[in-house]
C-alpha cells in the first residue's frame, strides 16, 4: 500500500501544509460544508481503510467507521450531517459522528464508487461499473435519492466509454465528471446537466480526473497530466485559464467559511 498523505494548499500554490500524521496513509479527503472538518480514508487496524475525520488543521482525528471492512471514498453532505462512503462495492451512508451506518445500493454484479452529494442533500451522484446493461462493464454516472431509491443512469454511454468521478456544481444544476474512451482517448473532463443532458467536453488535450467545483462555481480543480507535468490543476468552469497548483492527487476545494 502506498504511503499517501493529506495536504492543504492555496489555489495559487502557496502555503503547502501537511495534515497527515507521521506514518499514516491517508487519501480521498472531503470537506464539511462549513470548511472546518475533513473526512478521509485512512489505513488503520488490520490494514483496512477506515473513514476518519479531522479538523481543518489536522487535529482531533477520529475513526468513524470502526469497521472490519475497508471503507473508502467519503463524501460530506453540504450541511455536514451525513457522510456517504463505499463499503464492499456499494454506497453506504452514516451520520457525521459515525452512527446509523446503512447501505443504499445493493449487490448485483456491479461496483458502485465515488459518491457525491447534491447541494440540497436530496440526491447522490456516483459511478457504477460492470452491470450487464451498461455495454460490457463500462463505468457510468448514476444518481439516486438520498435514501437509495430511484437509481438512474444519467450518462448513458455505451461500449468502451467510461464516465467517473462526478461532482455537483454549487447551484445543483450541473455535474462535472471524467470520461475515457478506452484505447482511444485519454481521460478528459466533461460537464452535463443534472439530468444527463447537454454533455460537453471541457478539457481537450488534457489527461484529467477527479474534478471538483470551487465553492462559487467559477473554477474546477482536478488531478491531471498536462504539458509533460502531472499534479493538481485548476481551470475556469468553461475549461479555460489552465493553471498548475502543486504535486498531488484527488484534490477537493474547501468550502467558503
Amino acid at each position: 500500500m502506498r504511503d499517501y498523505k493529506i495536504y492543504t494548499v492555496r489555489p495559487d500554490g502557496s502555503g503547502l501544509t501537511k495534515l497527515s500524521s507521521k506514518g499514516a496513509s491517508d487519501r480521498s479527503p472531503s470537506w464539511s460544508g462549513d470548511g472546518k472538518r475533513i473526512a478521509y480514508q485512512g489505513c488503520c487496524s488490520r490494514g483496512n481503510w477506515q473513514i476518519l475525520v479531522m479538523s481543518e488543521t489536522g487535529s482531533g482525528k477520529l475513526n468513524l467507521s470502526k469497521s472490519r471492512f475497508s471503507d473508502t471514498e467519503p463524501a460530506f453532505s453540504a450541511d455536514g450531517t451525513r457522510i456517504a462512503f463505499v463499503r464492499n462495492k456499494q454506497i453506504w451512508v452514516m451520520n457525521a459522528d459515525g452512527s446509523s451506518q446503512r447501505r443504499l445500493t445493493s449487490p448485483g454484479g456491479y461496483t458502485d464508487d465515488a459518491p457525491s452529494w447534491s447541494p440540497d442533500g436530496q440526491t447522490i451522484a456516483f459511478q457504477r461499473c460492470c452491470f450487464t446493461s451498461l455495454g460490457g462493464g463500462a463505468w457510468q454516472i448514476f444518481t439516486m435519492r438520498a435514501d437509495g431509491s430511484n437509481q438512474t443512469n444519467i450518462s448513458n454511454t455505451v461500449g468502451t466509454t467510461s464516465d467517473f468521478h462526478p461532482d455537483w456544481s454549487p447551484d445543483g444544476t450541473k455535474i462535472v465528471f471524467a470520461r475515457c474512451v478506452c484505447l482511444t482517448t485519454a481521460d478528459e473532463l466533461y460537464v452535463m446537466a443534472a439530468d444527463g443532458s447537454g454533455q460537453t467536453r471541457l478539457s481537450p488535450g488534457t489527461n484529467a480526473i477527479h474534478p471538483r467545483y470551487s465553492p462559487d462555481g467559477t473554477r474546477i480543480v482536478f488531478q491531471g497530466y498536462v504539458g509533460g507535468q502531472g499534479g493538481i490543476f485548476t481551470m475556469t468552469a468553461a475549461g479555460t485559464g489552465l493553471a498548475r497548483v502543486a504535486d498531488g492527487l484527488e484534490p477537493v476545494w474547501q468550502p467558503l467559511p
